[in-house]
Parts: structure tokens; C-alpha cells; sequence
């Protein structure tokens, strides 16, 4: 569901560029993971790093990124998005979850389909325009507990 199965793709498109991508999250333990470790290491070596699953130093990996890419078939609410956002990094994604509501312009795009062409494309889009990283971070700000424990308790009134 998290958009593994794209990897392999991205990698060779984007082989002859300095691109490295960091997949930030537990192993799988599946076929699929195995898989794609496999033939990123022969054929991709250095372009795949799996972090693992991260806690204390998670906001460390996802600052390293200079764009954060949400490859996931189906979200509902993608927390990393509202983080990515925070930190000023400009977002790539697919038509998922809150991603379409959520940014706007200037803060990244939603890829036109979930093609690895068009993946790719919104990429491209995104490394050649400068983010602003005033809009991502006050966007982001909308999603703080503090913000959201209004509604939340509008919400309850509203079904009890």
C-alpha cells in the first residue's frame, strides 16, 4: 500500500541523475521488499537507502530530503505530509488521502496518475521551481493539535 512497487521504476529513471531516495519505515518482510533491496543494490548501488523504522531520529532522515515523494496506493490522512510540510520540503504525491486538498501551489504536486511517467514528471516539475517554504509551513500549522482540537470538539457536540 505504501508504493514499494514503484521503486524499481523511479531508480531507473532516474539512474543518470544524483538522485538518492530514502525510504524512511519498517521492512515489509515480504517478497516485494526483498525484491526491490535486491535489485536496487545490484543494479542501483548507493541509490536506495532503507532506514528502517525510526522514532528518536525520524525528523533527521526526512530533513536530509531536499523533496518528499508519497507514493502510497490508498492514505487517509498522511501525517508525513503535514511533517514534510513543517519542515519546507516540497511534496510530490500521488492523488491520495488529503494530498489533492492539500497542496497548493508552490508547495509541490499531485502526479496527473499514478504512472511512473507522470511520478516522475510532477518530480521534474517540482526540482525546477523554488518551494515556498512559507506556504508549506503554514499550511502545516493548520494540522496542529491545537488547531484541530476545535473542530474535533465541535464535531463531537455535533454526533452526541
Amino acid at each position: 500500500m505504501k508504493g514499494l512497487n514503484y521503486i524499481i521504476d523511479l531508480l531507473e529513471s532516474l539512474k543518470n541523475g544524483p538522485d538518492k531516495i530514502i525510504w524512511i519505515g519498517a521492512s515489509l518482510h515480504s517478497g516485494l521488499d526483498y525484491f526491490v533491496q535486491k535489485t536496487a543494490a545490484e543494479n542501483y548501488p548507493g541509490k536506495l537507502i532503507f532506514t528502517g523504522p525510526q522514532s528518536g531520529d525520524y525528523f533527521n532522515y526526512l530533513a536530509l530530503a531536499n523533496g518528499f515523494l508519497m507514493l502510497s496506493h490508498e492514505e487517509s490522512f498522511s501525517l508525513v505530509l503535514v511533517e514534510a510540510a513543517y519542515l519546507g520540503i516540497p511534496i510530490v504525491s500521488l492523488n491520495t488521502g488529503i494530498a489533492p486538498n492539500f497542496i497548493k501551489e508552490g508547495m509541490g504536486r499531485v502526479s496527473k496518475s499514478a504512472n511512473i511517467e507522470d511520478i516522475v514528471a510532477a518530480m521534474q516539475q517540482v526540482r525546477q521551481t523554488q518551494p515556498d517554504t512559507t506556504l508549506l509551513k503554514s499550511e502545516a500549522r493548520k494540522y496542529t493539535a491545537g488547531q484541530q482540537m476545535g473542530g474535533y470538539l465541535r464535531l463531537l457536540r455535533e454526533i452526541t
